[in-house]
């Protein structure tokens, strides 16, 4: 007659075994997550526990039992230390043991494993063993060897709670959850561990901790998949923090540099030398005086000549506060403004100089008829402020250079009224056409007996241009500081590129502009436009586009770095006239650099010539660094965002986003009744191509099946890749016999096709199961595993074949 109690317990455990492999496989498709690979191990490891358990459990000799209680601990060994490295990872953000970490942890499993199979020898593991009278069960009595596994099995489960007790702690986030979902995984396994030890396990001679571990994996994997952690990928801030165009440190309440990206390391000289943990303010003492006392309003900028006359760095430094308001430590932000310091130093030279000039000149002198306004007398000076010759200078009317001819006529009456005139401030057209800004002071005379009047000219036209370019100055000053604010403060990529063609016109004045973008093929494709009509812009965005290699003005500001000005388009060699763009007459461009390579051009047409000079070009100069900085941080931050949805092996959705764009379109069938169909797609015989030829080789025919997608699928169709060799393509608008139709001719393409490897040529087939969306589905998922289902049929079938749900 049979036992009861042997009953349960072999079902407890085939049951178990079974669970812990289905859910291994289910996870193990999500290796390239963080802790999967740990996960599956350890289920794994818990499916040998629980089947060697069973076979020890049905064995009817003490021989046959030893022998599978041995094997049982495989798996028993493994398991907590397995789950401390996944639990570590999970909740660690990915981090990794070291080598000599992972040594330790698995020294004491491995040395008792080996106990194990050699316990006849020195019964350490096992001391003896007894039979329960009138039974088949075996009880194990166990030895110093046992206990001390058992200590350290519940060391390994205290660090792991203790771990993921502190995470839960101190996040509020996603990762919380996850410590929690882990945390109530630890008690199933120890309780039922505690009781079989101790004797108080209500089946005596059973150990039920296999089925315990077996269920806590499966609320574990469960509790990861209902939250996808498993999807979660962190993304490297280092790398951010690194190519920042400005030098940051991170600084604890020590003064101890915590962290350092490049451009700081570079700023201050220090190559590859190790600086974590060291005070900042001993690296370079010149920024020892900025060292305050902890105050959480402290914010600081100063300037510093690190190295005098070459080097001048801005410092800036703000404290870092917890949420108690309490001082963690500061950042201090290194910024390389030598450039502008210089040019801010030629700026006041250039006025100090223009200033003596202007004080030790002497002043141009003219005595004139009150009223006829020739010229009496002149000195020297006149004839050069007017370009004339000084041998005709007497009887010429001085009225004429005015640029007002009644100008001279009020000069004289403001003068007879007040008997003097100062610094009556006006302007003058010289002999060859020169405007001239001028100060008079006139005062009545006679001279050859004639009432005469006497003016002193001052020529202030190079004071009113110095005012005019501090003006302008000023604007761009403001205007480049707006654009920058403004550049900086999105990193969403076509918005930066709209925010720099908004703002180029407060840089630079200009009726047409464009912005254009180098492509990998070397062409240059305008992708932002102003000032144009629409016809006119719409051509520009659609159909023109230059090959830098042939355009001489692209060409020249590629391999210089430089901006150009073309003065005259109809003179310069450098223009390419073009039959749409005949109207401009001159020409202003400057490259967009991003890490030393040529990536766009700003450029700025004018239909005048000599439109723009020098200035224009320093200002465009300093516009298109500080575009290319917005533009890297914009396209970084693209790259990131593709990164967290794109597989990086094919290119298609990965999983997460594919189901986020199904669930879109289900939501849409469910609202507006637009159908839709589902692929699932499995590569036949797949890991033949990796072992035959290698993963590199299997890789590249996955690629080429992406592209065999992008050759064979309308442009609204939506593939992915769900794991593995398993592709998914969501079909809008689509019934279920277009979308066979469309299953088999994506089928007859992959097997066609013939993916070249060096020297091999390989080739494989697809077996597809198709559904169609309709009122029997209450979610998308129920479409998926029905078109998953009718796939699997398929393989059934004899592979290389499209199924259908029927």
């Amino acid at each position: 007659m049979y036992d009861w109690r042997i009953i349960f317990y072999s079902l407890s455990l085939i049951i178990s075994t079974i669970l812990c492999l289905v859910v291994a496989w289910f996870v193990w498709k999500r290796r390239n997550s963080r802790g999967a690979v740990e996960l599956t191990l350890m289920l794994i490891e818990v499916a040998i526990w629980a089947g060697a358990s069973f076979f020890e459990a049905v064995a009817i000799t003490m021989e046959e039992k030893i022998l599978w209680s041995k094997i049982s601990y495989i798996g028993i060994v493994f398991v907590t230390p397995l789950f401390l490295i996944f639990a570590s990872k999970l909740t660690g953000g990915g981090k990794q043991f070291t080598h000599l970490q992972t040594f330790a942890i698995f020294f004491i499993p491995i040395t008792i494993l080996a106990l194990t199979f050699t316990n006849e020898f020195h019964n350490l593991i096992w001391s003896g063993f007894k039979w329960v009278p009138g039974t088949t069960i075996l009880i194990y009595e166990h030895g110093v060897a046992f206990w001390i596994h058992t200590v350290y099995i519940y060391a390994l489960l205290a660090i792991s709670s203790t771990i993921l007790l502190i995470t839960a702690y101190r996040n509020r986030n996603i990762y919380r959850r996850q410590a929690i979902t882990l945390l109530i995984g630890v008690p199933i396994p120890t309780i039922w561990n505690i009781l079989y030890i101790f004797g108080f396990s209500p089946l005596i001679g059973f150990d039920l901790t296999p089925v315990a571990f077996a269920l806590a994996g499966i609320v574990i994997s469960w509790g990861l998949f209902r939250n996808r952690l498993l999807d979660i990928v962190p993304i490297d801030s280092d790398y951010v923090i690194d190519n920042l165009a400005d030098g940051v440190v991170v600084l604890d309440t020590h003064n101890r540099v915590v962290e350092i990206n490049a451009m700081a390391k570079e700023l201050l000289r220090l190559g590859e030398k190790e600086i974590i943990g060291s005070n900042f303010f001993s690296i370079e003492p010149k920024f020892s005086r900025f060292e305050k006392p902890n105050n959480i309003t402290y914010f600081q900028t100063y300037e510093v000549d690190l190295v005098p006359g070459e080097k001048i760095i801005e410092y800036q430094s703000q404290v870092i506060l917890n949420k108690a308001q309490k001082i963690m430590g500061q950042v201090v932000i290194l910024r390389d403004i030598t450039k502008r310091k210089m040019a801010e130093s030629a700026l006041r030279e250039s006025e100090r100089r223009y200033q003596e000039l202007v004080e030790n000149a002497s002043l141009p002198v003219a005595i004139i008829d009150q009223r006829t306004f020739e010229i009496l007398y002149s000195n020297k000076r006149i004839a050069a402020l007017l370009d004339i010759s000084s041998r005709y200078n007497r009887g010429m009317k001085l009225d004429k250079f005015f640029s007002n001819r009644d100008e001279l006529s009020r000069i004289l009456l403001m003068t007879q009224k007040n008997g003097i005139l100062n610094d009556h401030e006006t302007s003058m057209q010289t002999q060859l056409g020169r405007t001239l800004w001028v100060l008079i002071t006139a005062n009545l005379t006679q001279y050859e007996n004639r009432p005469c009047l006497f003016l002193s000219i001052n020529d202030i036209t190079t004071r009113k241009q110095v005012e005019e370019s501090e003006r302008q100055e000023k604007l761009f000053a403001e205007a480049l500081s707006g654009s920058v604010s403004a550049l900086n403060s999105t990193l969403n990529y076509e918005e930066v590129l709209d925010r720099i063609l908004g703002h180029l016109e407060k840089v630079i004045p200009n009726n047409h502009a464009n912005i254009m973008l180098v492509d990998d093929d070397g062409i240059a494709r305008i992708v932002r436009a102003s000032g144009y009509d629409a016809a006119t812009l719409e051509k520009l965005l659609s159909e023109v586009n230059f090959q830098v290699s042939e355009t001489p003005t692209l060409l020249r500001m590629a391999i210089t770095g430089t901006p150009i000005i073309v003065s005259d388009t109809d003179i310069d060699p450098l223009w390419v006239e073009r039959d749409s763009a005949t109207w401009i007459k001159s020409y202003l461009g400057s490259p967009i650099h991003v890490k030393n390579k040529v990536v766009g051009y700003i450029n700025v047409d004018s239909e005048t010539t000599n439109a723009y000079n020098r200035i224009h070009v320093e200002r465009l100069k300093l516009f298109a660094n500080q575009a290319a900085i917005a533009i890297e941080n914009a396209r970084l931050f693209e790259k990131v965002e593709q990164m967290a949805i794109i597989d990086n092996l094919t290119g298609l959705y990965n999983r997460h986003h594919f189901f986020e764009l199904g669930e879109r379109e289900f939501e849409r069938f469910k609202r507006y009744r637009h159908p839709f169909s589902i692929l699932l797609i499995d590569l036949d015989h797949f890991k033949h191509v990796n072992d035959n030829f290698g993963h590199a080789a299997g890789d590249q025919v996955l690629s080429n099946l992406a592209q065999i997608f992008s050759k064979t699928l309308r442009k609204m169709d939506i593939p992915g890749r769900i794991g593995g060799e398993e592709f998914i393509v969501l079909l809008p608008e689509t019934t279920m016999e277009c979308a066979c139709k469309v299953a088999e001719r994506l089928r007859s393409s992959i097997e066609s096709a013939v993916c070249k490897v060096g020297m091999a040529s390989i080739s494989v087939t697809a077996s597809i199961g198709v559904a169609a969306v309709s009122d029997q589905y209450d979610s998308l998922q129920s479409v998926v595993t029905d078109a998953d289902t009718a796939m699997y049929k398929a393989k059934a079938r004899g592979r290389n074949l499209v199924e259908a749900v029927k």
